[in-house]
Parts: structure tokens; C-alpha cells; sequence
């Protein structure tokens, strides 16, 4: 016999143990759900019939490390929790979105304000509820041999991910040289000093290679000789962690970024003035703990292939005042990359309206398969509507009329 914990929900056919975050469907335990899908689910059935924010999440769910919790995130795992409740459950609806507002348990749910005990092997006894089995002495070695395997667990995450305090400087040192590099040293490159770079950067009798150093130095000399320099418009549009791990010593690191630049490249002898989208890719470093200070050893760039975003449906809603909000619909949406052109009456074949990511991320609610509230102020007439993931090719146009 098994004890569920008093924090127990059941809503239609399926019983959840939040403390334990353990999902029953007529009473069989549902595997195929992953942790962090749980622990979603558990916000969202103790706030039941009341809105809850993509920030509300975040905040409970990943309060342990909220870096690089988006929106985009908690779509995925509210997409996976509704994929598992429609396949056991198809003719329910539990979880609604709620526009510019988050999510919502639309479902009946009741609470158990007592332990409820269920029979977990056929044949066991039933116990009366809320007893404990006389016999349960027996499994107290099962639950140290799970506390030392979880021991054992948490230190070997210790010792791969590093202390939190190693984390954040490495995150820190990584983040100030890139803006350093690309938004001081090189909008004034005639200035620069070599001992410019042991801000960052691993010198020549510190570490094994130099070639963040050597690659900075062909950067400055080549924007030098050219007559160029980066202007004060110029900025990172995007800079998130994908990993960092810190090897077993403490001594060495390897990190993964995702980054974008928008370089206001000068021209000195015209001034002219010229706008570089750079991005969006990764970036790999390998970093090293020298004297107590993480500096970078070397990095690499791997520019990556978008895919094409494909669009199926399209729904028009009137928003305020002249505004409209567009709702679409597919597949191969990428929320860190994605954005909109549109073409009809007031943008032309050559220069689009657009949309830009920032501004879906502001505006809109992003998910891999839809596109809720995007805003358009655009004058009666037919339009269409193209998609892009960064530098992917544009997908099939979707149709829409404006009255």
C-alpha cells in the first residue's frame, strides 16, 4: 500500500500528487511525463479557474534559476501536459490559453484534505484511509538507498555544473567581454593597448592558446586600415546561456551563447552610416581559472540553419483604436529568431512592413506552432503575411483583408 501525500488533486479520471508530482490516470501511474511538465501542472491545478501568468510560472517553477526561462518555455511544457491529457483523456479540455494573460485550469478539481491510501500491487489489502501499513518498517532501507542514490546525484551535478558562485562569474566575465569588445574597443579601435585585453582575456604566458587575443588584434587592425569603426547605435539584440559547465578541478569551463549583434558600421572618410544584422549563433568558449580570476582561453562561431517556418491558418481580431491582432497558426516557429513581413496597400514587394522579434516577444504570445496577438496598424485592403527565422527562407504566404 502507498500513502499519497495531502497536497492530492483529482480532476475527471486523473488523480495528481503535487508534493510528490505523480500523476494517476484511473489509477495508473502516468510515466511519459517529464518533471518539469509536473511541476507546471501543480501551478496550475492549485490556482484552478484563475489566470495564471507565464511570469507567475516561471517565478515557481524555475525559482531555483530562473536564467533563461521565457514564455517560450512554459508554452513547450503546457504543450506537452495538454498532449498527455488529450491522449488519455481526448474528449476534455483542461488547460485554456488565455490571451495576453497566461493559462487557465479549466476543469473541476477536487482536493483531498486527508492522506488517501492507494493499493499499489494487486492483491494487498485495503488499508482504511489515512493509515499507515503496520508493515512499512520494512521499506525504511528502500528510502535510504534512495536518499544516498539522490546524495550521490546532487554532488555529481556539483562537480559537472560547478558552484553557483563559479556559474555566475563565469557568466558574468563572458557577457562584459563580448559588449567590451564589440561596443567599446571597437568604436574607437585607433586607441587600442594590448593590456586592454587582461580585462577578459587569458595572456600570453597564461594559458595554452591565445586566440581570442590574436583574432581582436586582425579585428582592430582590419577596421583600421579600412577607415571604419562601430557606432554608438550599435548593439547586442540577444545574448542568452545555453550552458555552462565547470570541469571537475574548478579550473576550466566550457561555455555555449546565443547571440545577435545590430553593428552601426562607420564609414570615417564619408560617414556614412550602414546597418549589420550579425546573427543570430552560437558561440562556444572554453575558459580557465587563473589566480582566482575565470578568463577566456578561446572561442568558436557555428552560425546556424534556420528552418523555414511553415504557416497554415490565420485569424484576425480588432484590437484598440486602429490596431488589429493577428493570431496564426503552424509549425517550426522559433520564438528567439522569429518575425514577420507583410505585404499589400501600405508595404510593397520591396519594402515589407515588419514585424520584429522584440516586438513579439512584447506584444505577443509565442509558441513552436502559433502566434497569438500580433499588432498591425495597417490601412483597408488584402495583405499577406510571410515568416522568417532569423535568416531562414521566408515561409508560404498566408492571405488576410483588412475592412
Amino acid at each position: 500500500m502507498e500513502v499519497l501525500s495531502e497536497k492530492n488533486y483529482t480532476f475527471g479520471r486523473f488523480e495528481f500528487d503535487a508534493e510528490r508530482l505523480v500523476l494517476y490516470h484511473d489509477g495508473t501511474l502516468v510515466k511519459e511525463v517529464e518533471k518539469r511538465s509536473l511541476q507546471v501542472l501543480s501551478v496550475l491545478l492549485s490556482r484552478a479557474g484563475d489566470p495564471v501568468s507565464h511570469e507567475e510560472i516561471i517565478g515557481i517553477v524555475w525559482s531555483d534559476n530562473p536564467h533563461g526561462a521565457t514564455s517560450t518555455r512554459v508554452n513547450q511544457y503546457i504543450s506537452r501536459l495538454r498532449k498527455t491529457l488529450a491522449a488519455l483523456d481526448p474528449e476534455k479540455t483542461y488547460i485554456e490559453t488565455l490571451i495576453g494573460r497566461g493559462y487557465s485550469f479549466v476543469h473541476e478539481v477536487s482536493r483531498c484534505p486527508e492522506p488517501v491510501v492507494r493499493e499499489t500491487a494487486a492483491g494487498d489489502p485495503a488499508e482504511d484511509r489515512g493509515s499507515v501499513p503496520p508493515n512499512r518498517r520494512r521499506y525504511t532501507w528502500l528510502y535510504m538507498v534512495v536518499a544516498v542514490v539522490a546524495l550521490a546525484a546532487i554532488t555529481a551535478g556539483y562537480w559537472k555544473y560547478g558552484r553557483t558562485d563559479d556559474v555566475e562569474e563565469i557568466k558574468r566575465v563572458v557577457k562584459e567581454s563580448q559588449m567590451y569588445e564589440s561596443l567599446v574597443l571597437y568604436r574607437s579601435p585607433e586607441d587600442f593597448k594590448e593590456e586592454m585585453l587582461d580585462r577578459y582575456w587569458l595572456s600570453e604566458n597564461d594559458g595554452q592558446a591565445n586566440f581570442d587575443r590574436g583574432r581582436i588584434r586582425q579585428a582592430v587592425k582590419k577596421l583600421i586600415t579600412e577607415g571604419r569603426y562601430y557606432g554608438e547605435q550599435s548593439e547586442c539584440t540577444i545574448f542568452e546561456f545555453d550552458k555552462v559547465e565547470v570541469g571537475k578541478n574548478r579550473d576550466v569551463a566550457t561555455v555555449r551563447t546565443f547571440e545577435k549583434w545590430s553593428l552601426d558600421d562607420i564609414t570615417k572618410e564619408t560617414n556614412a552610416s550602414k546597418k549589420r544584422i550579425v546573427g543570430p549563433y552560437f558561440v562556444d568558449y572554453i575558459l580557465r581559472k587563473v589566480n582566482g580570476r575565470w578568463m577566456i582561453e578561446k572561442s568558436s562561431t557555428a552560425r546556424t540553419v534556420r528552418p523555414v517556418p511553415q504557416l497554415q491558418m490565420l485569424e484576425l481580431t480588432r484590437g484598440e483604436r486602429s490596431e488589429w491582432l493577428i493570431n496564426v497558426f503552424g509549425s517550426d516557429l522559433e520564438a528567439r529568431t522569429l518575425y514577420f513581413e507583410i505585404q499589400g496597400v501600405d508595404c510593397t514587394r520591396t519594402r515589407p512592413c515588419r514585424i520584429d522579434n522584440h516586438s513579439l516577444r512584447e506584444r505577443s504570445i509565442i509558441s513552436s506552432d502559433s502566434v497569438i496577438n500580433i499588432p498591425v496598424e495597417l490601412a483597408p485592403g488584402e495583405y499577406q503575411i510571410f515568416a522568417r527565422n532569423g535568416d531562414s527562407a521566408p515561409s508560404g504566404p498566408l492571405t488576410f483583408n483588412i475592412p
